[in-house]
């Protein structure tokens, strides 16, 4: 079967391929005109496929000079890529803003159409209650939506967040607050279980002539800064008023004679000056007059008052004496420049030591001279006849051993 199509030739073999039908088969006008030109199968893939126009054919016709080829594109290929009804997910007029054109998916509305959604442009939204819904149709992204004028975070609790707006740090639960308005300063302001409360605590201060203390607030201070008399040395001793230990005495005796000249005491609340005088002990008697007297040593004052001036196993004030009175010794009876106390006076020998002594010789005796010996001197009897031969043998006289043989 031959189809004349454009000027060209389309050869359609028949076989296993289903039958293609068409429209008339005649040329819509005399060939070579303009009226007789027609689209190729390919003009028509390519506006399906891509919305591209065709072109159509100008000039006469050519005889072919060889056997049609491939066309490019065939009905099949047409078909896959052409519109297909979609029910389910095609748009509807309703979806597609006023004016505007597409092509129709669905079983009602297949082909060309025209968009029926209304162009609402630009639309500022302030919602007045919580189910109140936006205008339906197109917005073109200029709109707002102001949102409600309480939103803000004066409204919102302390560390919560409601649209990006966090809560004020003031704001917070006050349901747990006991106070009342007498718990609180006069004309102070407090929240309590969310009602706002006016404090009716008047502020009192503290009276130095009464003890009684009123209700309310006071500034802070000391009571002895109120109250001049609470110190010290008006409250009794081993007593504390308020922090304050008191060394004030009822039971002191002291009077003035018992005080130092000059020097004050109080004594059962009484202020007592002193007159007692400052004494002074004197080395030209032992009297001690009554009075007050600077710590000293007797001996000290007297200086005569030492051991070499007190007898031996005398004390006196404290100083054990050393002085003797009975010893007999004179300065002939101590050794040459040695001392020593008689009689409470010191003697001095200004003699020498005894000397080696040697006799007279041919004497037996031999005459110590007076004096003390330190044990270093000798004595020496001197006879020229003290030999050994003048002695018998085995005899020894003054240390000379004898070697004459006697009868």
């Amino acid at each position: 079967m031959i189809y004349l199509l454009n000027r060209y030739v389309l050869l359609f073999t028949l076989g296993i391929n289903p039958a293609v039908y068409a429209g008339s088969i005649d040329s819509p006008a005399v060939v070579g005109e303009a009226e007789s030109t027609m689209y190729t199968l390919t003009d028509i893939y390519n506006r399906l496929d891509s919305g591209e126009a065709g072109t159509l054919a100008t000039g006469t016709f050519t005889e072919p000079t060889s056997a049609p080829g491939s066309t490019g594109y065939s009905l099949n290929d047409i078909m896959a890529i052409s519109p297909r009804l979609d029910d389910t997910s095609g748009t509807t007029m309703e979806k597609v803003l006023t004016g505007t054109t597409y092509w129709g998916l669905s079983s009602k509305e297949w082909g060309l159409q025209t968009g029926t959604m209304p162009n609402i442009g630009q639309e500022n939204f302030t919602p007045t209650t919580t189910d109140q819904k936006i205008s339906l149709g197109y917005h073109d992204g200029t709109g707002v939506v102001a949102g409600d004028a309480d939103l803000i975070s004066d409204n919102i609790k302390a560390g919560k967040e409601i649209f990006g707006i966090s809560g004020k740090t003031s704001v917070v639960d006050t349901v747990t607050g006991n106070a009342t308005a007498e718990d609180m300063l006069k004309n102070t302001k407090a929240w309590v279980n969310g009602v706002e409360i006016t404090g009716t605590l008047d502020t009192q201060e503290l009276d130095p002539t009464s003890n009684n203390l009123e209700a309310g607030n006071y500034k802070a201070t000391t009571l002895s800064t109120i109250d001049k008399d609470l110190t010290l040395d008006n409250i009794r001793a081993g007593k504390t008023i308020f922090g304050i230990t008191g060394t004030y005495t009822d039971d002191a005796t002291a009077v003035d004679g018992d005080i130092a000249e000059g020097k004050t005491a109080y004594v059962k609340g009484k202020l007592v000056t002193g007159s007692v005088t400052t004494q002074t002990l004197s080395d030209a008697n032992d009297t001690v007059t009554a009075g007050l007297y600077s710590g000293t040593t007797l001996s000290a004052v007297d200086t005569d008052l030492s051991e070499e001036n007190i007898k031996t196993g005398i004390t006196i004030f404290g100083i054990a004496g050393t002085y003797t009175a009975d010893a007999t010794a004179d300065d002939g009876d101590i050794a040459s420049r040695k001392t020593a106390y008689v009689d409470g006076k010191k003697i001095l020998r200004n003699v020498a030591a005894g000397e080696n002594i040697t006799g007279v010789d041919g004497s037996i005796t031999i005459t110590i001279p007076a004096g003390i010996y330190d044990g270093k001197q000798t004595a020496t009897a001197v006879d020229g006849n003290l030999v050994a031969e003048n002695i018998c043998n085995d005899r020894v006289i003054f240390g000379v051993k004898g070697n004459k043989t006697c009868s």
